[in-house]
């Protein structure tokens, strides 16, 4: 896998632009956005998964895992945190493991590889949501 840009940029009809506002807050009713993270490593397997946030009729929704539900108020904060993070971070690192995400809006993605072993954001916004492994 080819990392395609620094985490402050997004690739959008061949034009590189700064993100300023995250994806969430750019959705209009009927649309949607993706997180891919992939997870690789020395010491562990390696993982992929997928959330897919979109708005309907005024509302946020969050699908992961087969399993769909409206987002709250505190919980569309934790995902605007997320992407402001991700963008706005330094992640580069030593760390024998990485993860690699990457956000997909309409003609934009931002891939972003986090080698530091520190922020580990896509955990963090797991644990907020009360996602767990099974």
């Amino acid at each position: 896998m080819v990392s395609l840009l620094l985490a402050v940029q997004a690739f959008s009809q061949d034009k590189i632009k700064t993100v300023e506002t995250p994806f969430i807050s750019q959705l209009v009713n009927g649309e949607k956005y993706t997180i891919e993270m992939e997870s690789w490593g020395c010491f562990g397997g390696d993982l992929a998964y997928m959330i897919t946030v979109f708005k309907k009729q005024d509302n946020y929704y969050v699908t992961f895992k087969g399993t769909t539900k409206e987002l709250s108020s505190k919980e569309i904060d934790y995902f605007t945190t997320f992407e402001k993070q991700l963008n706005q971070n330094d992640h580069s690192g030593a760390c024998t493991s990485a993860d690699n995400y990457t956000l997909t809006y309409n003609d934009s993605i931002i891939v972003v590889s986090d080698g530091s072993c520190a922020w580990r954001g896509y955990y963090g916004l797991k644990k907020k949501m009360g996602w767990v492994e099974v």
